[in-house]
């Protein structure tokens, strides 16, 4: 067989037959239609969080946008390390861009023009992410047919990980579409042969990992890729030609890794600090699976039933032996032992990971219909149980997505209480997270006559004697509560609660609540999710 042309899929009768009717009429225009959903999603929202809301000095919402602003400042004169800390300059370096045509637009107006280049960077992300589901779409139109191409769409554009990420300025959803351009042109090789294909890809792992770190996952796929071309065409003889790819993937990678890593290499002493610092904060995991990740994490990531869907796509899509679905469950597996190194609960950790974990979903959905509908009406079942399980996922993201446009934010509800309410000269404590932020605390209106102490609760804070240091208000969160740690700040939030000294006189919740998931897969919701759905408590000092 020459290299070039495409092998015939060898798949198992569950999914053979939805591969028919790939140029369905319907096709094109429910792509676009879904598409066009998805933007929509990722529109709804786009100004929240933006610094200056309430005071001209006041953050952005969410901790790390301030470090992409700053990377955005500095990239071109003096970075400090924390530029780097998410592996690379290549975001830092769209950031300068952003900014650059901000100020090339209108007169640099702090914080305008900070607000404006973080909400053209999120525009980023959302094109980003239709990018990728472009890239699904035609990968899961060559492995399982038109109509689970379309439900895997579905699913990806309404995972509450990809809507709420692309939300915010942080390098998630770049990094995760040249992941998945990636991943797409491992599944090229493997129907085709054709080794440009690997260096296509190599330099989108490149781009990707100069991006963030995790987008070095994109190398297990294209080898695996190469593997699986050529010992289906060499037989016993297939480990030499295959490792004749290495030079392919080697040299796309670290073409595109250095394109994407100028200014980080002109800056060494700098990058070589911020990936110092970025492994002492990411270096909480073991190389095993970590239970997390794969329960209590993914479920809020995708969705209980595309979570479970997706899991159990992967065997299908072992069976199959389709050209490019042993590349897919590469990614899957590898990817979540990747995250066993990273450790963590963060949500946009799997970000990387909806791309193929909504094709797995839709593989096992067709197979499973196809076997319990038959041949005639598997088209119809597969369409119906993948437009239900889209539905879900899709209500939780507008439920994560409903206080990001239609409602106040509860930071700044519980700041403008305070203001309002507390007399002038009233001494607030609010406890900060626990990376020294303000993340998780009330927002002051500018003018604000109280004295505000930040109560630090990390590992090495004596938060012991504020229940006697004469705050008349403590101001604290859910975040806070569920995820104290160290020698002191557990007892001292219990005792708050318990409300002995201090009696609770004012709480604000989201707008609508939370989805809880059953305590015995774990009570706490991934700490990412928390930034867009904080309740917040204020404590006065009883008389």
């Amino acid at each position: 067989m020459a290299d070039g042309q495409p092998r015939e899929s060898r798949v198992i009768p569950a999914v053979a037959g939805l591969r028919h009717g790939n140029d369905s009429a319907a096709y094109r225009p429910g792509l676009v239609l879904l598409l066009l959903a998805g933007l929509v999603l990722r529109l709804t929202g786009i100004a929240w969080g933006l610094p200056g809301h309430i005071a001209p000095d006041e953050p952005p919402i969410h901790p790390d946008e301030h470090v992409v602003w700053q990377a955005a400042e500095t990239l071109t004169s003096a970075p400090p390390p924390v530029t780097f800390i998410y592996g690379g300059a290549f975001y830092a370096r769209a950031g300068w861009l952003v900014r650059a045509a901000v100020h090339a637009s209108v007169a640099p107006q702090p914080p305008r023009d900070y607000a404006a280049t973080l909400v053209g960077l999120r525009l980023l992300n959302a094109a980003a992410a239709l990018v990728s589901a472009a890239l699904l779409a035609a990968m899961a139109r060559r492995l399982l047919g038109a109509a689970p191409a379309l439900g895997a769409v579905a699913l990806y554009l309404f995972f509450p990980v990809t809507v709420l990420d692309a939300h915010y300025a942080r390098p998630d959803v770049l990094s995760a579409a040249l992941t998945t351009a990636s991943l797409a042109a491992a599944v090229a090789m493997a129907r085709t042969g054709d080794r440009r294909w690997l260096a296509l890809g190599g330099a989108c792992t490149g781009l990707a990992t100069a991006c963030l770190l995790s987008g070095v996952i994109g190398l297990v796929p294209l080898a695996v890729a190469a593997l699986e071309w050529e010992r289906g065409r060499a037989g016993a003889r297939w480990l030499r030609p295959a490792l004749r790819a290495a030079p392919f993937v080697a040299g796309g990678t670290l073409a595109g890794w250095l394109f994407g890593n100028l200014e980080a290499l002109l800056h060494l002493e700098a990058w070589q600090a911020g990936l110092a610092i970025a492994s002492s904060t990411h270096n909480e995991g073991g190389w095993a699976l970590p239970v997390a990740q794969l329960t209590r994490v993914s479920l809020y990531a995708y969705g209980s039933a595309a979570a479970l869907a997706g899991y159990a796509g992967i065997p299908v899509l072992i069976a199959s032996r389709a050209p490019g679905s042993l590349a897919v469950v590469a990614h899957l597996v590898f990817g979540y032992v990747l995250l066993g190194r990273v450790g963590g609960d963060m949500m946009r950790h799997q970000e990387f990971l909806a791309a193929p974990m909504a094709l797995a979903a839709a593989a096992a959905l067709a197979a499973a219909m196809r076997a319990l509908a038959g041949p005639v009406r598997a088209r119809a079942a597969t369409a119906a149980a993948l437009a239900l399980m889209a539905a879900l996922s899709l209500q939780l993201s507008l439920t994560y997505l409903w206080p990001l446009q239609f409602a106040e934010d509860p930071r700044h509800r519980a700041g403008r209480w305070l203001a309002e309410h507390a007399p002038a000269g009233a001494r607030v404590g609010i406890t900060r997270s626990f990376h020294g932020d303000r993340t998780y605390a009330p927002r002051l209106p500018g003018g604000h006559r109280l004295r505000v102490d930040g109560l630090m609760l990390r590992h090495d804070f004596d938060a012991s004697g504020y229940l006697d240091a004469g705050l008349d208000y403590i101001a604290t969160s859910d975040f806070a509560r569920e995820r104290a740690e160290g020698p002191t700040a557990p007892g001292f939030l219990r005792a708050l609660f318990r409300e002995e000294r201090y009696r609770i006189v004012a709480r604000f919740d989201p707008a609508l609540r939370p989805v809880c998931l059953p305590d015995w897969l774990g009570s706490l919701r991934p700490g990412d999710l928390l930034y867009v759905r904080p309740t917040l408590y204020v404590f006065e000092r009883r008389p």
